[in-house]
């Protein structure tokens, strides 16, 4: 019995100090969140990881938005490499592919994402202004 709670404590220490290594660098907000950084310069790059049909349709985008579909993201790392290291906010239509590219991004050693979870249908929502 001894042993087991040794290994045990063991195992438990070993896993939460692993942790730091597998976290996310990622972090969830709000499209109101996502606006208030923008205003504030806190955001290097905003990447709309919809379609080119979605970006320029009824939801329309954000000023100064870069758009690399989500489909397309990982053979277009290139274009945007020099923010691995600063702020990313990925938006999408409602938060699903903006994971999908978050998680890949950070697979590719992406340090600081932020990912709008209620993408554009939130920003809309809002009535804050996209461009179209």
């Amino acid at each position: 019995m001894r042993v087991t709670k040794r290994l045990l404590s063991f195992v438990f220490l070993a896993i939460l100090f692993a942790l730091p290594v597998f976290a996310q660098h990622s972090i969830v907000i709000d499209s109101k969140k996502a606006k208030q950084m923008i205003e504030n310069k806190e955001v290097d790059l905003v990447l709309d990881v919809r379609t080119s049909q979605e970006y320029s349709g009824p939801l329309g985008h954000i000023a100064g938005s870069k758009l690399i579909p989500v489909q397309v993201l990982d053979q277009n790392l290139d274009e945007i490499a020099e923010f691995k290291d600063k702020n990313v906010l990925l938006i999408c239509r409602s938060g699903n592919r903006s994971t999908m590219a978050s998680n890949l991004l950070t697979e590719n050693g992406f340090t600081k994402i932020i990912n709008v979870k209620d993408g554009m249908v939130g920003w809309k929502k809002n009535k804050f202004p996209v461009e179209k």
